[in-house]
């Protein structure tokens, strides 16, 4: 029975004790439910619409479909949905795939419980959750791409400051507090800076920042 008020959950990893320790450990969190868990990428596509849930935490390596495949479908399907993936990897190629397929939380594999549950939250609150070590890996893939300027955007200073604010990892409420605006002010300006960027989820927005030359890494 899945009770209401709680962040539900979905787990996908093909490793049994690694999945059934996840499910048991985020199922003693006061507000966090696992709803569903599966060892392959298929069969959580294939329940996607008969038990949704808010975060899919995916494996990178997976039987069949990977992780980041599972996350673009996932996102296509169900858009409201947060993606977290654990990997063992943090070179370009897999961090970059995952982000530019819609996962909002990019964790290594070896990490706690503690910094999953943490991210966990942070992603149901509409913030990314990517260690400072692999987002470096986002920053340097896109550092040297082809610029634009912040004027071809038509960004207001407001809008300028909480992309720099984002790109430094502060929260929306830290955000607000540096700006003046209300969560709920924040979360609407990021909504139309993510419009104007052509970003899927705040992590993908400072991708795409960095990439254009909106954002620099000595910003």
């Amino acid at each position: 029975m899945i009770i209401l008020g709680k962040i539900k959950i979905c787990v996908v990893d093909d490793h049994t004790i690694l999945r059934q320790t996840l499910v048991k450990s985020l199922n003693d969190e006061s507000d966090m439910e696992v709803v569903n868990s599966w060892d392959n990428a298929e069969d959580c596509i294939k329940s996607l619409d008969a038990e949704p849930g808010d975060i899919y935490i995916l494996d990178m390596k997976l039987p069949g479909m990977s992780g980041t495949e599972a996350a673009r479908k996932i996102k296509a399907r169900s858009p409201e949905a947060q993606v977290i993936i654990l990997s063992a990897f943090s070179d370009e190629k897999h961090v970059c795939g995952a982000i530019e397929a819609g996962a909002t939380g990019y964790l290594p594999k070896e990490g706690t419980i503690e910094a999953l549950v943490e991210a966990i939250r942070a992603v149901f609150r509409g913030e990314a959750a990517v260690e400072p070590s692999i987002m470096r890996t986002v920053l340097e893939k896109f550092r040297d791409l082809k610029k634009k300027s912040r004027a071809d955007y038509n960004f207001s200073d407001v809008e300028n400051q909480i992309i720099i604010l984002l790109s430094e990892g502060y929260t929306n409420q830290e955000i607000g507090e540096q700006t003046g605006l209300t969560e709920r002010q924040v979360r609407t300006q990021l909504t139309e800076i993510g419009k104007k960027l052509g970003a899927k989820d705040r992590t993908h927005l400072v991708a795409i920042a960095f990439k254009t030359g909106l954002l620099k890494l000595d910003d």
